[in-house]
């Protein structure tokens, strides 16, 4: 009988106890030691094919410099999701320049991590107005240079065209009852450019952060946060 079948016998009278509580001690010992005699005489055979190989194993920082080139290259080339890790920052969307004073309360620009699409090649397009939430609307007009009498004026929307590969943007609508004077709509134009500004600004961060994760720096610090251990040429244990 094959050994994982002794193994599996064992398992199911194990189970077997479980419901029943009336097993005779005699009865119980002669069963397990049937099956232990009969693993006992496959032991050798099994112990025959196994093949123990004992590998000695090394730290990023211990490898020569052509053992550390092949890490390097070997982590490197792993099914990294880089592009996910680049967007799943909660600080995402942040502007960095804000100046909102002592009340302000980070995030402003929430980050819900929802959709999140973009290109950092040709196509250079960043779609994010589902995961982007303003937290404070007030500070999100203070930072876009919109006075507070305008702001009571209109209403923004931040969203993304059904133009292929169009980047997020915002648009201003009129309340109800407000005039718009032309002085105020040269300022709500300026607040959009800056929006879409920050918009591209987002977009080259990264863009930065990918390249930096899959540069020799970026590959040294992801071997050294998870503990990575390698052969003696490099190969990842």
């Amino acid at each position: 009988m094959p050994i994982l079948s002794h193994y599996d016998e064992l398992n199911k009278y194990l189970e077997y106890t479980k419901t029943k509580t009336q097993i005779s001690k005699t009865k119980e010992y002669k069963y397990i030691k049937k099956i232990a005699i009969s693993i006992e005489k496959d032991m050798p055979a099994l112990m025959e094919a196994l093949r123990i190989i004992e590998t000695k194993v090394y730290s990023f920082n211990e490898l020569n410099d052509q053992a550390k080139e092949n890490a390097i290259n070997n982590i490197r080339d792993l099914d990294h999701d880089f592009a996910e890790w680049a967007v799943d920052d909660c600080s995402l969307f942040e502007p960095i320049e804000v100046l909102l004073g002592k009340d302000y309360s980070f995030p402003l620009f929430r980050n819900n991590r929802k959709d999140i699409y973009f290109d950092i090649d040709r196509d250079n397009f960043l779609e994010c107005d589902k995961a982007i939430e303003i937290t404070n609307d007030a500070h999100f007009f203070k930072w876009l240079n919109i006075p507070k009498r305008l702001a009571n004026k209109v209403d923004y929307n931040i969203h993304t065209s059904n133009y292929r590969n169009s980047s997020t943007t915002i648009e201003f609508d009129k309340r109800e009852y407000f005039n718009i004077t032309d002085k105020e709509n040269i300022t709500l134009d300026l607040a959009m450019n800056k929006f879409e500004s920050h918009i591209e600004d987002v977009l080259n961060r990264i863009k930065t952060d990918i390249e930096y994760q899959y540069s020799d720096e970026g590959i040294i610090d992801t071997i050294e946060g998870n503990d990575y251990e390698f052969t003696t040429n490099g190969e990842l244990i």
